[in-house]
């Protein structure tokens, strides 16, 4: 299970893909993030997400002023 569906259930909220889209636009689109944050591992899952203008999530986090990264797990 991954960690935004443990985060939803915990709040009774499904974890569905427009649901996890708004939660990740609003988390990366958040004014002032640049402040707390310098960078945002991706999963694989987010890395193809887009924002609801179509802009890639890796985008949006570099154009917000923070570094984007992914995550592959290798087994």
């Amino acid at each position: 299970m991954g960690t935004i569906k443990r985060r939803f259930d915990s709040i009774k909220i499904e974890s569905h893909e427009n649901n996890r889209r708004a939660y990740r636009e609003i988390l990366f689109t958040t004014k002032g993030i640049e402040e707390a944050i310098s960078g945002v591992i991706l999963f694989d899952e987010t890395l193809r997400t887009k924002a609801s203008d179509g802009t890639p999530f890796s985008r949006v986090i570099v154009q917000e002023g923070n570094h984007a990264g992914h995550q592959s797990r290798t087994r």
